[in-house]
């Protein structure tokens, strides 16, 4: 099917933000325009840190609604690890679950007594972290027994969107991957670790590959939506997976990725899977970013923790501060050392004063706190790249390569300081852009799907032609 005359509508879900970026091809250009925007984040219930899906759901439905006459086709990428539980009756049993929810910290602890941290590693290639739908689905299985013994098929997030968008039942790989019950090595389910949970494989529907259709709104659980018909694309539906589409890293071996948004990940393209004990030891983990890629990469806090400052510091001071001002400001710290573990536990939580945690950290560590707001904004972009550091060193030991660039994608890319600090700490160019990597690979699948490129190389120049890419040089002497 072709739908050249018509827009392609990216629906980019983040752990903290939701956007939709209208896009279409004008003279051999791509033209895009952000038509959603919101933050949202979980919701405490009686049942735990809940993501409030039907209202997220309501927003793409009004995007959808509001430019549906103009719309070609539709895909839809999020976060990784949370699902949606369905019944027989394709009916939601519960709302999601968020990852940061305490009590999965809590299932992971106790499923150690059924497998070690290492055996699960091994059985998946996966970084064990308490967030892994592993561990999401132990913890129901213990405390929610009735829902847990109704659930018929399970639906990443972004695949649950697309279930609503399209009434059509799919798994996608890429989310799969994160799941840790998938052995990203062999591509396939880990038996051993459904049947602790008393799961079968066949609640995950079959995989969709990438570059096809999902469906189309005619079929839409959303009443409202069945009047367009719509292809909704197959597109690599983790976030990372679609945004490291359209990088360098994915043709050259040598070049690292760092994916820096909410959550930060950093790591390498490789043929297939590296499922050793080292690698676990390391804390690396193996997603996939489609049929024939593997990222083994690091999950590591990223922008989360400026986030979380930012809102606690505008709740105190009554007063909205930019990125931009916040990035200027802290150059005005940038001779002190402020860095301190920005991957301790207490920096991953759903709330914690950001404020005293990293004062905590700084003198824990023997280190000066800062006098005013923007050194503490200065301690968090120093950290960060104090961990990407260490972070691309392990990687180079583990794979035995010596890195040369980094490609730097997300809404990172838009702070000057912090990707001249990467730079001067890597000792390597850092390439920054495109920013709104996620949805641009969202949108290479879809020109894929809709006959508009033939492959992924030829998409994914063409999307990235659109966005504006700065290389920022290592310099010569700077202390790391």
């Amino acid at each position: 099917m072709r739908t050249n005359t018509k827009k392609m509508l990216a629906i980019d879900m983040g752990a903290t933000s939701i956007r939709g970026v209208l896009a279409w091809k004008e003279e051999g250009h791509l033209i895009t325009e952000e038509v959603l925007r919101f933050s949202h984040k979980p919701v405490r219930t009686d049942d735990g840190l809940c993501w409030d899906f039907s209202g997220i759901l309501q927003r793409i439905a009004d995007t959808i609604q509001e430019y549906g006459a103009q719309l070609g086709s539709i895909g839809v990428d999020s976060w990784g690890v949370d699902f949606g539980a369905l019944d027989a009756d394709g009916n939601l049993l519960a709302p999601p679950r968020s990852y940061r929810d305490p009590a999965n910290a809590e299932a992971h602890k106790a499923f150690r007594e059924l497998l070690s941290d290492e055996d699960v590693f091994l059985e998946t290639g996966i970084q064990v972290m308490d967030i892994n739908t592993l561990y999401q689905l132990y913890r129901m299985k213990c405390s929610d027994q009735e829902i847990f013994g109704r659930i018929r098929h399970i639906q990443m997030f972004s695949d649950l969107v697309c279930y609503f968008l399209t009434g059509e039942l799919h798994t996608d790989l890429s989310m799969l991957s994160t799941t840790q019950l998938y052995h990203t090595g062999n591509r396939a389910f880990s038996k051993k670790l459904l049947n602790l949970l008393g799961l079968s494989e066949s609640v995950f529907p079959p995989i969709a590959p990438c570059g096809g259709y999902r469906g189309s709104t005619a079929n839409a659980r959303i009443d409202a939506l069945r009047k367009w018909n719509i292809p909704v694309c197959s597109v690599a539906g983790h976030d990372t997976a679609s945004a490291v589409q359209v990088t360098d890293a994915m043709t050259n071996p040598n070049t690292l990725f760092l994916s820096c948004g909410t959550w930060s990940l950093l790591g390498a393209v490789r043929e297939k899977a590296v499922i050793t004990p080292e690698v676990q030891r390391a804390d690396f983990t193996n997603e996939l970013a489609d049929g024939s890629h593997a990222l083994l990469l690091q999950n590591i806090t990223g922008l989360y923790v400026l986030e979380k400052y930012k809102e606690q510091m505008e709740e105190r001071t009554g007063q909205k501060v930019s990125y931009q001002a916040i990035s200027e400001g802290a150059k005005a710290w940038s001779g002190k050392d402020f860095v301190f573990d920005i991957g301790a536990p207490v920096f991953g939580q759903d709330e914690f004063d950001a404020r005293e945690a990293i004062a905590q950290a700084l003198s824990s560590a023997g280190l000066e706190v800062p006098g005013d707001d923007f050194g503490f904004y200065a301690a968090i972009y120093q950290s960060l790249a104090k961990k990407y550091q260490t972070t691309a060193e392990k990687l180079s030991q583990i794979t035995g390569i010596a890195f040369h660039r980094m490609q730097m994608i997300g809404g990172g890319v838009k702070s000057e300081f912090l990707c001249r600090l990467i730079a001067d700490r890597l000792g390597i160019p850092v390439l920054a852009g495109p920013k709104e990597a996620t949805a641009l690979g969202n949108l290479a699948y879809q020109l894929i799907a809709t006959g508009q490129a033939s492959g992924m190389p030829e998409a994914a120049a063409f999307v990235t032609a659109s966005e504006e890419q700065n290389i920022y040089q290592p310099q010569k002497g700077v202390s790391t």
